[in-house]
């Protein structure tokens, strides 16, 4: 007898084990298919996919464009406004200039030549700082020369021509930095909107 129930006992066990192995975690039948590569995803066509970029990523780029686009147009002009008075200083007559107003005279172009070659590079926070500099020196520069003499009156204008473009571009300048960007270099024989369409 005790062997009957120790058989049935083990019959109930195995019956129950397979139940058990046959139950599906999800709840389908033993028939269905549980395999998730199966299930069809469901794409809402008015939902554009996560591409790791939020969805304002074009105005950001078309932003960050414009930035750029201000920092090279400000500094070709820049480059071009400076080389017009370096070259019309640099053909006056030197002849009513004493010694110490002809050594000045070569002073801020030389400070110009500079000026002129660090604009051509590509601007980072350590070249600005360099332009702002270069800058102040042009105006020590100019605050020596006396601007009652005649003859030193047209230098005195167009080195404060050269003052006040270069505050509006180091204004420009800064933008750029602050946003993060870096102007390109501006090589003098490129064409702006040729150096424009390089940048993404």
């Amino acid at each position: 007898m005790k062997k009957i129930y120790c058989c049935l006992a083990i019959v109930i066990l195995l019956s129950c084990n397979n139940d058990v192995g046959t139950e599906k975690p999800n709840g389908r039948d033993q028939g269905s298919d549980t395999s998730f590569t199966d299930i069809p995803k469901y794409v809402n066509p008015g939902v554009k996919p996560f591409t790791g970029r939020p969805d304002n990523d074009d105005e950001e780029n078309r932003a960050r464009r414009e930035i750029i686009y201000m920092s090279i147009d400000s500094a070709y002009y820049a480059i071009r406004a400076i080389e017009e008075i370096k070259n019309e200083l640099g053909g006056a007559s030197t002849v009513n200039l004493t010694v110490p107003e002809r050594n000045l005279k070569s002073k801020a172009i030389l400070k110009m030549n500079i000026i002129q070659n660090a604009l051509a590079r590509r601007i980072d926070s350590a070249l600005l700082a360099n332009l702002k500099i270069h800058t102040s020196e042009l105006n020590v520069i100019n605050n020596s020369i006396s601007a009652d003499v005649t003859h030193l009156r047209n230098m005195s204008q167009q080195l404060n021509k050269v003052s006040a473009i270069m505050s509006r571009l180091t204004d420009v300048l800064s933008l750029c930095i602050s946003k993060g960007l870096v102007k390109p270099p501006t090589p003098v024989n490129v064409n702006p909107e040729v150096l424009k369409g390089t940048v993404n």
